[in-house]
This record gives C-alpha cells, sequence and structure tokens, in this order.
C-alpha cells in the first residue's frame, strides 16, 4: 500500500495580514508523501461593511512550475525590500535546477520538515478566504486535505485623528484650562479590535488597554450574494471577517501643571494579527511638543502668580517731594515657557489728592521677562495689578495693590 498522501492549509495557523508596506502574503501548504503535479483553490475577496460591490469566487490553478515561480518572484521582492539590492536571478526557470534541500522553500521552514514532507506557497495580494479544493500529483491523485481553509484580512490599523485647531494651540495649555479635553481615535481592521496605549506624567507611565472595539452594524448593511459563495459557511467566515473603520473618543485630563505624553502602542484585530504601531518612549522635553498619528503630547504651564516687593497698603512706600520711588513686581508662580507676560497695572490718585492735571488714574500694560520688574514712579497713589497675561496662559486677575504716600 501507498503512504497516505496529504495537504495542509496553513499548519502551524498563522495569522495573516495585508498592509500598505506589506502587500504580499504566502500561504503554506504542507504536503506529505505528495509529488505536486499541481493544485486548485478558490479565493472569496472581504466585501467591507459598507461596501455594495459584489465579488464573484474566483478559481485558480497552480502547476507545480507557478508553484516554483510563486516562491522566486517573493524571494526576490524581499531581497530587494531588506536591502535595496535585486536577488541574481536566472534569465529563464530550470525546472532541473533543484537543490536537494527543496529549493524554493525557505531555509528556516525547511529545516523543520521531515523526509516525506514539503512545502509550497500561495501567494496572495488581496484580503479574502483561501479554499484548498484539490491538490493532486503526477498521476492525478488527489492529496487528502487536512485543513483548506485560510483567512487573509488586512492588518490592523490606529492613529489619531487629525485636530481641528493647529497643534501648537492644543498642546501648549495653562493649569485650570479646559481640565478635560478630549482625543479622537481612529481604528482600522476586523473586530473585536484591541488597543493597548501609553501614557506618560511627568515621567511616570502608565499602560491602558481597551478591548471589545467595534462598529455598531448590522448583517443588512452588508451586501454580500449568498449565491455567489460555495457554501454557507464562507458565508459566514466573509460575514465575521468585514472589515470596519471605528472612532474612539478618549477624553483625558490635564489638571496639574507638566508634561503629559499619550501613545499608541499596539493594536489587535478579532483573526489574532498584532500591529505595533509606537516605539519605546520617554517623557518629553519642556520644550519639545510632539504631534504625529501615534502620539500626542501637552505641556501644561503653572499659572502665573506676580505680586508687589516689599510694599503693601499696609506698608506703603515713602516718596520724598520731587523724588521717584521704585515699585518691584516679582513673580511667585511662573513658567518661562509662557514668558513674556503682559502685567496690567492701575493707577489711582490718592484720596486727599489736590485736583490736578498730573494725577489723573490711568491704566496701562507692562511687558515683563524674567524673575521680576522694575519700574519707577514720582507720583503718590495707590498702585493695582489687575491681571497678568502669559504667551499661553488667559489674564489671570490679581488684584494686588501697593501704595506710595509722600
Amino acid at each position: 500500500m501507498s503512504p497516505i498522501s496529504t495537504a495542509h492549509l496553513n499548519p502551524q495557523g498563522l495569522n495573516f495580514c495585508l498592509s500598505p508596506t506589506n502587500n504580499l502574503v504566502l500561504l503554506p501548504v504542507l504536503l506529505n508523501n505528495t509529488n505536486l503535479a499541481g493544485l486548485k483553490y478558490t479565493f472569496t475577496p472581504l466585501p467591507r461593511i459598507d461596501d455594495r460591490s459584489r465579488g464573484r469566487v474566483e478559481t485558480h490553478e497552480l502547476s507545480a512550475k507557478d508553484l516554483k515561480q510563486v516562491e522566486q518572484t517573493y524571494h526576490e521582492r524581499l531581497q530587494l525590500v531588506m536591502t535595496g539590492q535585486p536577488a541574481h536571478t536566472k534569465d529563464e526557470y530550470d525546472e532541473y535546477d533543484d537543490d536537494d534541500d527543496g529549493g524554493s522553500n525557505p531555509p528556516s521552514a525547511q529545516s523543520t520538515l521531515q523526509q516525506t514532507q514539503t512545502l509550497v506557497h500561495i501567494l496572495l495580494a488581496r484580503p479574502g478566504i483561501v479554499q484548498l479544493e484539490r491538490v493532486y500529483d503526477s498521476s492525478n491523485a488527489d492529496a487528502r486535505l487536512i485543513i483548506s481553509e485560510a483567512v487573509v484580512v488586512p492588518c490592523p490599523r490606529v492613529e489619531f485623528a487629525d485636530d481641528d485647531t493647529s497643534a501648537a494651540q492644543k498642546s501648549i495649555r495653562c493649569a485650570g484650562q479646559d481640565v478635560d479635553l478630549q482625543l479622537k481615535i481612529n481604528v482600522r481592521g476586523v473586530p473585536p479590535l484591541s488597543l493597548r496605549w501609553l501614557k506618560i506624567t511627568n515621567g511616570n507611565q502608565e499602560q491602558s488597554l481597551v478591548e471589545g472595539i467595534e462598529a455598531d452594524h448590522k448583517d443588512k448593511h452588508l451586501q454580500v450574494d449568498s449565491s455567489l459563495t460555495d457554501t454557507p459557511s464562507s458565508l459566514a467566515t466573509t460575514r465575521r471577517h468585514i472589515v470596519q473603520d471605528v472612532n474612539i473618543p478618549l477624553t483625558i485630563s490635564l489638571d496639574k501643571a507638566g508634561t503629559y505624553l499619550y501613545a499608541l502602542e499596539e493594536i489587535t484585530d478579532g483573526v489574532g494579527n498584532v500591529v505595533r504601531v509606537g516605539s519605546d518612549l520617554t517623557s518629553p522635553e519642556t520644550d519639545s511638543i510632539t504631534q504625529t498619528k501615534t502620539t500626542r503630547s501637552f505641556m501644561v504651564l503653572k499659572k502665573p502668580v506676580v505680586s508687589f516687593a516689599h510694599c503693601s497698603s499696609e506698608m506703603p512706600t515713602s516718596l520724598l517731594i520731587g523724588s521717584e520711588a521704585t515699585l518691584t513686581i516679582k513673580y511667585i508662580e511662573s513658567d518661562n515657557f509662557d514668558a513674556p507676560w503682559d502685567i496690567s497695572l492701575y493707577y489711582q490718585t490718592p484720596a486727599d489728592a489736590k485736583s490736578s492735571k498730573q494725577l489723573k488714574p490711568w491704566k496701562k500694560t507692562l511687558k515683563a521677562q524674567g524673575k521680576s520688574l522694575t519700574f519707577r514712579t514720582s507720583t503718590p497713589g495707590d498702585y493695582k495689578i489687575l491681571d497678568v497675561t502669559g504667551k499661553v496662559s488667559v489674564a489671570i486677575s490679581l488684584q494686588f495693590q501697593s501704595l506710595i504716600r509722600h
């Protein structure tokens, strides 16, 4: 009796997906006791949930020579991507010029094969369902199919949605300004999806995982013609692997001063494909703001607080007639990234002042940059700091008062 000839599609149960950078996949077919002459398979395209087109099931047949060429074409392209140099190829394919180790089989896969086993691949450039229909040898005898179906889906993707306002305007904020902020994340893939993301606050890292991401769609929206699929199971598989686009709101809290970094790390689809979208990150520098497809960073500045130094309504500054007095405004709380500041100053004549054109109330704005602001005056009266406005911070009312008396 001859040994049983078998064919096993995707024997290791691997997950396959197509991405813009990896738009070709090889589906392995493990053969045992088979002198392969050819194979036949069907391909059912995967529709999107909003796709109204009706893709027909395609039938493909590959000879042993075709399968050899598939391997050669794939490895030539892989060599070009990895090294930038084309692989050395012969002008014509010679089916008698195979090595004893299996020829086109990848060395890593070939090294694990038993003596009676060989490995061939089906090359796909589109997402869909592959159904192995027949594998036959040189005597036209069919091999027994062990596992005959495999699914190739688009790789899951995730990125932050584009902001309505400029990145700089939203990235640098003042403490207390819109404490809760909502970010939008776009996720695409076969549901249910899982998203892993990272938060770094002033150097402290915290990871989070969101699972079960999928849109609320019903099967009635899916335009699939059941008459074009081979079996009810094919239709069910097609429905299970619909690619969805989902928008996720992420509310973040920016309640304390410091640096905040939110980074998307990893996306996993419902089939099991895992795509790492982020990289190893550290806390952003105080003068660095990053806005990429997978990161959002924020700098929350301290509220500026200023006051008069060595002068108040209880301890007024003395002013000699005909001389000048010095007033100093110091910073109690400030962030250099918020500089320069505009300090609104209001002057009120003293209650006992005689009517004079030189003594009239006024209001002016002083530009300050540094640890303090000093100015001289020869006019007695009440001086009040109304508010301070930084490059980022909004006007903050202070109402600090200083009194100068003769």
